[in-house]
């Protein structure tokens, strides 16, 4: 009744179509906005009505899509596709005849159809997919080059006849620099290109994207080298968020509101001169509610509906402009949820396919080869595509053989395992690798600390090292045995030898004995004890000193996060503490007092800002499992770990004060200061500063609980597992306790020791 008194009529989508549409978008958006000829609308529009259908019939029956869409999202794909090469910077001239023009108009339909109807579905259609459009195409509109896809070219709009090219042509040469930190190195692909390409031209006509696809393909990387690039020629304001299951809806508002300014009392947008593009990264992350709704996805759905959203204190409806949403998740499951079609259906969706071997190999290979032109003797290049082969081989293999169980829900590999073990190598100077058998075991302990440290029993220890070893023989020059490698000696690499150095100074390279290193260690370890209030009594038999060595190793890195897992007691606060002294950085942790909640740990994390961002001090953030009074705890280390940036932790006069004590450094970087730069600069100094060290045990079902509902705990960190002690390291500890108590005689001392042990 009330529907009818409204004087409304709706249609059910399945009766109503695609077509209204079309015919609507064609009218307004070409007859009129771009003054097109109605002759060239009804070409466009039979193009419609003779492909489209058949292309929709073909995805629902032989497609699969990495998230699910509804016809009419894909179809409004296409057209906005075509409104974005339609553009006047495009350089397409609808003033020639239609017999000039209409060919051209052809092959950008080719290229919208296969992008807006096909780009959402997951490589292993690709094949036929592309068959099915060289059979609908190549007689009329467009005729590929027999080599590739169809999704491997494009149409050079330059040229006067919108010459067909294949995207490698257009990928830029990489060039290695020595100054540029390794987590903002990109190393162009055709993906990186491509992707690049259809992002850039929807966010102009302010479209949406959401980039899905596995864990690990890159996703993120491309949207935010993408918006990085388009900042200034576009006038772009990147704002990234990261979700994770326990993300609320107030918390987003606070983040995108704090980007916004107030235009009129109702209205707000973007910076003068500026659009603000969000990027959303582990979009399906947030957990569903009681009624099964996810709040912080259902206000980014309000704002595409509306453009807009609800004051949350005086209930008043915000208007929001210039700003555009951006998203990447991979596929449900594993702590990911459905996304409700409502929300997907503002969205140009694209699946970004796994690299491929020759596109991996490729990457890895242009990181090492320019890293090792940087004053090593030429012939180590020789070792460049042994070590390539054997990180992508090895990376392949533990990914299909050692996959996650409930007792090894951390077991989950993908591509940033290899950025990782390639980061480690870059660490190295030519003055610390004399000879390539240096470079060689190098890449064996980057590889262990990346993939051998996170397993859990000597089995799956020996089927690694097995590996490896065979890995050696296979491809690099000589004859390696399994005994030479991981029984006769141990292979350890780390800055922290000479001792005296200050952190500037030291140099990563290899340490030859372990006797020496724990000697060094003892060392660290007396200057600590005299430094603090709180002395440690520590052994460092074997498997502490490597505990401790791996955790330096990771401390010593840009932006290097770890997390340690093992039972309690097994000493993993004082191997942070340590390691962290030996780093020469300041170790923060909070302290639990009665009513300890949110509001204390956010002032905390203040602090820690302050140390790491306004004082530019070095420091770690020791975090244990048993200090997680709430899951927002995590929460917000979740996206300190991702973005360093946790959404509402500073108002806005503290940001103004904040930005006034980071004024004298923006100023000597020479940047311009702007509230929005010396904001970004501040969050970059803590990243830079901040490691995050965090303590978890194993037992029960909270650590695989937030190991799938945070996926920064893995993907941000190098996690070392703590096995139980052995009774050799039992039996050192319980000897150096004695040591300075008289039992009578040395006999009754050991004995006493291994009674300890027993």
């Amino acid at each position: 009744a009330t529907v009818s008194r409204r004087g409304m009529v709706y249609m059910p989508p399945e009766e109503l179509g695609w077509l209204p549409y079309i015919q609507t978008w064609l009218a307004k958006e070409l007859r009129e906005a771009l003054n097109v000829r109605q002759t060239t609308c009804d070409y466009l529009l039979g193009l419609f009505n003779e492909h489209i259908d058949d292309g929709l019939r073909w995805v629902r029956r032989n497609g699969v899509e990495s998230v699910p869409s509804v016809d009419i999202n894909l179809v409004t794909s296409v057209s906005f596709i075509l409104k974005a090469l339609f553009q006047e910077a495009r350089k397409v001239d609808f003033k020639k005849t239609d017999e000039e023009l209409h060919p051209n108009l052809g092959r950008l339909f080719v290229f919208s159809f296969i992008w807006g109807i096909g780009g959402n579905m997951v490589v292993s259609k690709w094949d036929a997919f592309d068959e099915w459009v060289r059979e609908r195409f190549g007689s009329t509109l467009c005729n590929f080059p027999p080599r590739g896809l169809c999704f491997d070219y494009y149409f050079d709009q330059n040229h006067p006849e919108f010459q067909i090219k294949p995207w490698d042509e257009s990928v830029p040469k990489f060039e290695y620099l020595e100054t540029k930190p390794y987590f903002e190195m990109l190393v162009p692909t055709v993906d990186t290109v491509r992707y690049a390409f259809l992002l850039e031209i929807l966010l102009e006509v302010e479209k949406s994207v959401l980039l899905t696809g596995e864990t690990g393909v890159g996703k993120s990387v491309i949207v935010v080298d993408s918006l990085a690039n388009l900042a200034e020629p576009k006038s772009i304001l990147p704002v990234t968020i990261y979700f994770s299951a326990q993300t609320s809806a107030i918390d987003t508002q606070l983040l995108i509101e704090s980007k916004l300014e107030k235009k009129r009392k109702t209205r707000f947008g973007a910076p003068y001169g500026k659009k603000i593009v969000v990027f959303v990264d582990d979009v399906n992350m947030p957990a569903r509610e009681t009624y099964g709704a996810q709040p912080p996805i259902e206000l980014l759905r309000q704002f595409q509906d509306f453009k807009g959203f609800y004051d949350r204190k005086k209930l008043f409806w915000k208007d929001i402009e210039d700003m555009t949403i951006v998203s990447a998740c991979a596929p449900p499951g594993g702590g990911r949820q459905d996304l409700t079609p409502r929300f997907v259906r503002h969205f140009n969706m694209l699946c970004v396919p796994p690299p491929n071997d020759g596109c991996t190999r490729l990457i890895l290979t242009s990181l090492l080869d320019g890293f090792l032109g940087t004053g090593f003797s030429p012939d180590f290049r020789q070792l460049v595509r042994p070590i390539v082969d054997s990180s992508y081989d090895v990376y392949t293999r533990i990914a299909q053989e050692l996959l996650p169980t409930p007792a090894k829900s951390h077991y989950t590999f993908n591509m940033r395992d290899l950025s990782k073990v390639m980061q480690g190598i870059l660490m190295i100077k030519p003055s610390s690798c004399p000879t390539k058998d240096v470079l060689m075991r190098l890449w064996v302990h980057e590889s262990c600390r990346v993939f051998h440290d996170r397993l859990i029993n000597d089995e799956d220890k020996r089927y690694f090292q097995g590996m490896v070893v065979e890995l050696l023989t296979k491809n690099f020059d000589g004859s390696y045995t399994f005994d030479e490698m991981f029984v006769e000696r141990e292979i350890l690499f780390g800055d922290f030898m000479r001792f005296g150095l200050d952190r500037d100074e030291r140099k990563y390279e290899e340490i030859k004995s372990m006797d020496a290193m724990t000697t060094i260690m003892d060392e660290y370890l007396e200057e600590y004890n005299l430094s603090t209030t709180n002395p440690m009594t520590l052994v460092f038999f074997s498997d502490a000193a490597k505990h401790a060595a791996r955790l330096a190793r990771i401390l010593s890195q840009p932006r290097g996060n770890a997390l340690l897992v093992g039972v309690g007691g097994s000493g993993k606060q004082s191997s942070t503490r340590f390691a962290a002294s030996m780093a020469q950085m300041k170790c923060f942790q909070i302290e639990l007092k009665r009513g300890y909640n949110s509001t204390d740990f956010r002032e905390d994390l203040k602090s820690l800002y302050k140390i790491a961002g306004v004082d530019g001090l070095p420091v770690v953030f020791l975090f244990t499992d048993t200090q997680i009074v709430e899951e927002s705890f995590i929460e917000d280390i979740n996206n300190l770990l991702n973005s360093g940036e946790v959404p509402g932790l500073y108002p806005d006069d503290e940001k103004g004060r904040i930005t006034d004590d980071i004024r004298g450094y923006v100023q000597s970087l020479g940047l311009p200061e702007t509230k929005d730069v010396m904001w970004r600069t501040f969050i970059n100094r803590v990243r830079d500063n901040l490691h995050i060290v965090l303590c978890m045990s194993p037992v029960g079902e909270a650590f695989r609980a937030r190991c799938r509902q945070f996926p920064s705990l893995i993907n941000c960190c190098t996690i070392d597992w703590y096995n139980d002690w052995p009774k050799e390291a039992l039996h050192s500890v319980s000897t150096n306790f004695l040591r300075d108590i008289d039992l009578g005689s040395a006999q009754i001392k050991s004995n006493t020791a291994k009674t300890c042990v027993e």
